[in-house]
This record gives C-alpha cells, sequence and structure tokens, in this order.
C-alpha cells in the first residue's frame, strides 16, 4: 500500500511518494510558471534524493492548450533520452548522472530536467506531471512514482511610458516629474514608491513625483513600481544634486578709464540660487596703500596712485558658497595725463589729472602752463593750499594734479584734490609779449598764461599804495581810453602787492592773465611782477647787461635788484651760502630791454648770514651774462 503526500512550500510543490511501511528515498519540486504572451518560459524538474538514481520517466499533461503548450525538454542537456509519442520522455544510461551520496544525507539535484513553455495568451493553465524514478538502494532497484500539478500563468506586465531618467539638478531646485504606466492587458495599474529621497513625495493616484533638494550634493535614488496585481515593474533614476556656483550680476564688461588721482571703484552684486552663505575673496591685488577690499560686500576701491604708470590694471574678485567658486575681472586702463587744452575744454564737473609747469603760486592759486596753454588752479583750503603757503609747491615746479574742472566767472579752473610734484626748478615759460589791444580782443587766448605787457598806464583812482581785491584801469599805445584791461591786486592772502607802493608809470608787466565775466585782468602776485619804466631815468638803451643796485644790503626780509638790459632777455636769479650749496632759485623769465629793471627778493625766512647772489641773463641769441654779489641778511 503506498501514501502520496503532498505539500506546498513557497510556492513549489512538492510531492514525496512512499509506503506506510517502506522507506522513501526521493521527492521532486517544480516551480509554478509565469510569464509574458510570446515568451518561452523554462521551469526546471528538481530531484531530492538519497539514493542512485538509476532511471527518469516523465509525462506532462497541458490542460489548456490555448493559454500555454509544451515546446521542448532538456535545453540545457542535463540527461539524454527521446521523447516518447505519449509526450513524456524516458531517459536511459543516468547512471552517469547518479548522484552518490551518504546514507541519510538529502542531496538536491538542480535542474535535473528542464521543460519549455510558450506563453500564448493571459490566462492560467495547469500542467500535470507524472515522475517516475528509477532508484538503486543497495544492489536493489526500486521504483518510485510522484504526480505534481504546478500552474502556467500568462499575463503581461505593467509597462512605464513616462518615466525619470539620470539627472543632475542643482542644491534646493525643485524636482516635478509625473510618472505614466499602462498595462498592455488592460488591467488596472497601480503605482507606488520603492525608493525616494529624503523629502520627496510621490503621489500614487496621480504619479506625480515632488521633491525639492535641499540636501547635500551627492547622488540619490529615485524608484518608483507598477503592479497590475500580477507582475510589478521597476524603473530606478538616479539624481545627482550637484552645488550651484555663486553668480555675479553686476561683473564689468568693459575695461573702465580712469586717471592718475582718481578713484576705481566697483560694488560686485551676486546671487546664489542655493541660498548658501558667500564670501568674496581678491587676486593680484594692487600693492598700494590706496587698495581697501570689503570681504563681505565684495566692494572695491582703488585710489590709483598719481605716480601710477598708464597702462591697464586688472583686478580679480571672486566669490565662493564653501564648494564652488566665480571669478570676476575689474580692468581699469589708467589714462596720461589730459593736455591743458583738452582741461579748458572739457565740461564743469567733469574730474581728469593734467600737468604743467608752475608759473605762480601764492595762497589758494596757482597757475601751470603747458607750452602756450594754461589754467588757473584754486583751493579754498586743504592740502594743496597748504602746500602753495609752506612752499612745497612754488614756481618752476613740474605739477600733476588731479580735481574738478569748473568755471569761476568764466575763468577755467581746476579744484586739485591731489597733487605730485613731478620734478623742480623747471624753465618758466617763455612768456608773450601783448599789447591792450590784443588782450580786449582776444584774451581767451592767454588766460592764466604767462604775458608781458610793456609800457602801459595805471589809472591809480587816486591810491599811492595798492589795496588788495582792487582792479586798476590800464591803457597803453594800442588804445585810447582805460578800461578795456584792468591791473587786478587779488586777494590779501594771494599777492606781495597788498600795501605796496604804486610805482610811477609807464609800467612794465610780467606775469598771468586772468579773467572775470570776461573782462581780462593782469594779475600781480609777485612783486616783481610789476616793473617801473621811467623814460626820463635813462633816454638810451643800456650797451650792455649789468647790475645798477642791490639794495638794501645788509636787508631784512625784502631786496631789490636793479638791473640795466640791453634787450628782452631771460633772467635767472640764484641764491647760495658760502659754502657754495644752493639756497634758492629764483626764476623770472623774460623781462623787457631798458635801464633799472627792478626784480623783489623776498627772504624774509632765510637765516640771518653771508649769502652770494648769481644773477644769469640770457639774451635771444643765445649770449649768456652773469654777476654774482654777495649779500648779508640781518634778523
Amino acid at each position: 500500500m503506498k501514501q502520496w503526500i503532498i505539500s506546498v512550500l513557497s510556492g513549489m510543490i512538492t510531492l514525496i511518494a512512499g509506503s506506510l511501511y517502506a522507506q522513501s528515498y526521493t521527492s521532486v519540486e517544480v516551480d509554478n510558471i509565469k510569464g509574458e504572451p510570446g515568451d518561452t518560459v523554462r521551469a526546471a524538474i528538481k530531484v531530492i534524493t538519497t539514493a542512485k538514481i538509476a532511471g527518469i520517466q516523465v509525462d506532462i499533461t497541458v490542460t489548456d492548450t490555448t493559454v500555454a503548450k509544451l515546446v521542448g525538454f532538456d535545453s540545457d542537456s542535463t540527461v539524454a533520452g527521446d521523447v516518447k509519442a505519449s509526450g513524456g520522455i524516458e531517459v536511459t544510461g543516468v547512471s552517469s548522472y547518479a548522484v552518490a551520496a551518504a546514507s541519510g544525507v538529502d542531496v538536491t539535484r538542480e535542474a535535473l530536467l528542464k521543460m519549455g513553455f510558450l506563453i500564448l495568451k493571459k490566462g492560467t493553465t495547469t500542467v500535470k506531471l507524472d515522475v517516475v524514478l528509477t532508484v538503486e538502494v543497495n544492489g536493489n532497484i526500486n521504483e518510485e512514482s510522484h504526480t505534481l500539478h504546478t500552474q502556467v500563468l500568462g499575463n503581461t506586465r505593467p509597462d512605464f511610458t513616462e518615466a525619470l531618467a539620470d539627472t543632475t539638478i542643482g542644491r534646493n531646485d525643485t524636482l516635478n516629474y509625473r510618472y505614466v504606466a499602462t498595462d498592455a492587458d488592460g488591467d488596472a495599474v497601480t503605482l507606488f514608491a520603492v525608493e525616494l529621497p529624503a523629502g520627496a513625495t510621490f503621489d500614487a493616484a496621480t504619479g506625480a513625483l515632488l521633491w525639492v533638494a535641499s540636501v547635500a550634493p551627492g547622488s540619490y535614488t529615485v524608484s518608483i513600481g507598477a503592479t497590475d496585481g500580477i507582475d510589478t515593474t521597476t524603473t530606478r533614476a538616479n539624481v545627482s544634486v550637484g552645488n550651484s556656483a555663486p553668480v555675479f550680476t553686476n561683473a564689468p564688461a568693459d575695461t573702465v578709464s580712469v586717471y592718475q588721482g582718481a578713484t576705481l571703484q566697483h560694488d560686485f552684486d551676486v546671487t546664489d540660487v542655493d541660498g548658501d552663505s558667500l564670501w568674496f575673496f581678491v587676486e593680484n591685488p594692487p600693492l598700494d596703500p590706496g587698495f581697501s577690499f570689503d570681504a563681505a560686500t565684495g566692494e572695491v576701491v582703488y585710489e590709483v596712485p598719481m605716480d601710477a604708470e598708464p597702462g591697464l590694471y586688472s583686478i580679480t574678485v571672486g566669490v565662493t558658497d564653501g564648494l564652488d567658486s566665480t571669478l570676476a575681472v575689474l580692468t581699469g586702463r589708467v589714462l596720461s595725463p589730459a593736455a591743458i587744452a583738452t582741461v579748458r575744454g572739457t565740461a564743469d564737473g567733469e574730474f581728469l589729472t593734467t600737468e604743467g609747469v608752475v608759473t605762480r603760486a601764492m595762497g589758494r592759486f596757482a597757475y601751470i602752463q603747458e607750452g602756450d596753454v594754461a589754467i588757473t588752479l584754486f583751493q579754498g583750503s586743504g592740502a594743496f593750499r597748504d602746500a602753495i603757503e609752506g612752499g612745497m609747491i612754488k614756481k618752476g615746479d613740474r605739477l600733476r594734479v588731479y580735481g574738478e574742472v569748473a568755471s569761476f566767472h568764466e575763468l577755467k579752473e581746476i579744484y586739485p584734490s591731489k597733487y605730485l610734484v613731478v620734478s623742480r626748478n623747471n624753465p618758466l615759460p617763455e612768456a608773450q609779449q601783448v599789447t591792450v589791444a590784443e588782450l580786449a580782443a582776444n584774451g581767451e587766448n592767454y588766460e592764466a598764461e604767462l604775458i608781458t605787457l610793456y609800457g602801459f598806464e595805471l589809472d591809480t583812482k587816486g591810491d599811492t599804495v595798492f589795496s588788495a581785491s582792487r582792479n586798476y584801469p590800464i591803457k597803453d599805445a594800442s588804445v585810447e581810453d582805460f578800461g578795456l584791461v584792468d591791473l587786478r591786486i587779488p586777494s590779501a592772502s594771494d599777492t606781495e602787492w597788498e600795501g605796496q607802493s604804486i610805482p610811477q608809470s609807464p609800467l612794465a608787466f610780467t606775469g598771468v592773465l586772468v579773467q572775470y565775466d570776461a573782462k581780462y585782468q593782469l594779475l600781480a602776485v609777485e612783486l616783481g611782477d610789476i616793473l617801473s619804466v621811467v623814460a626820463n631815468e635813462k633816454t638810451e638803451l643800456p650797451k650792455e647787461f649789468a647790475i645798477s643796485g642791490l639794495y638794501p644790503n645788509p636787508f631784512a626780509g625784502v631786496l631789490k635788484l636793479r638791473m640795466d638790459m640791453p634787450a628782452s632777455m631771460e633772467v635767472k636769479v640764484v641764491l647760495y651760502d658760502v659754502l657754495g650749496r644752493e639756497i634758492r632759485v629764483f626764476e623770472e623769465g623774460i623781462l623787457p630791454a631798458g635801464a633799472g629793471r627792478e626784480l623783489v627778493i623776498k627772504g624774509s625766512d632765510l637765516p640771518a648770514g653771508v649769502y652770494i647772489l648769481r644773477v644769469q641773463a640770457r639774451g635771444v641769441t643765445g649770449q649768456i651774462y652773469e654777476k654774482v654779489e654777495p649779500v648779508v641778511h640781518v634778523k
């Protein structure tokens, strides 16, 4: 009598054949079979035995051959045999495949035989397997029979028609995607999340994925499944979260042109879509003390030195969020000083740099000239005025200034904010000899320049001494009346003539020309600017250059030098100490011919002592005259 025991373990059907009174040596297992229509699916018959297998016979019956049909056996050549007409297989010579085992030990022979089924359509059919195993035990041959039933299931898996591919996004970016899955069998499809990054949500009803990537940079997995209740399909995407580098929103696109002394400034603005904390840094900064940089705001301030070489200068500014950095370049072109002629044509309110030779400097004013073009420099109070009054800016200096272009009652000026003495003791430009008529008609051509006006008369208005801030009308042989041009005594701080005796007309003037509301004025700054050329001093021109007077000597602050000039000459006066060291240079420019030409030399700040005065005059032919006289200064 035999007893059949059927057990179902993990979707696998196991049949144990045996006897109530005899030991069974074998069991057989086969998996359920599942596939999509059109697929060929193979299933293995598994044998567990504790004896040697001498033979195997299998009969297979498919209940519904419209769902699936048997299409092959033993496709992996695990055993040898011939297919019987009944659809079974009889194995011969299987002793070579026998499984040797120690007594009482189960040994599993995987895939002893593989069956192939072609899935024809969606549905389920039962497959019956009748298996007869011949085993050898202690030299005895026994047969053990097994009957198994398994299921062949035909079903089409759901398919994603819209699924997220591998992608890269920035930190704090929003990932918004909608998944779509369909089923060829028409089954209802249910979506579900398999794996999501922290903070991500998935709506199973709509297939909508939403994720704000507020996470650290890295790789994150999004896995979504679709099921029809039978089969499940999953799709997986790697989402790389990168850091978004900060972006400059106002990096300068063009080169910025600046003058020496000007300020190159830029306040950099940035954005960061990640919302990270940012800080700025600078590469290759200028080493000048005028450079400053704010790492918190990105503001660059560079006060270009007055002695900076013209050319291109680049400052590289960077911004970082700690992970990525972005660079921007601020490029400045330092310009050469503008020509004074350019300054005179520049609109008021513009700032620029120019330079020239100082022809007069006193109080609030200095005048610089280059060639035959000049400009007035004015500062009511500040470092520039202090430099003039302290002797740091003086006649003969080559001066570079930066400041604002302005006009005061039609007088073109610069209001200096920075200055540089480029060199000292430069020769003054030659004073242009003019007449009152020329100044009245074309004074603009001579504004702020050194000029010489010879033989004019002065309307003293009854004054015997000059008063500050007062105009005195003049005329010469070129005009009939007084008043077309004035002699101007400026404010007391800006002239040495305030309170000085008015010389007897006719007069000679060498100095600068200014204007006030289109009326031109000879500006008397230094005591040597006005000389008396009284006709009856000598009726003829001197025959040679000579010092005809040096008084008072000893002097206590002001020394007057009287010279005879056979022709117009360029005069230079130098004061030395007794050791031959140069103490001071008085450069007076061109003086007209005549007897008794007078220069006033100021020395009130000199220590008491003996000095040597050297007077040098150069004629128009190039001939040089020179005289040396000792002088004594007393306190």
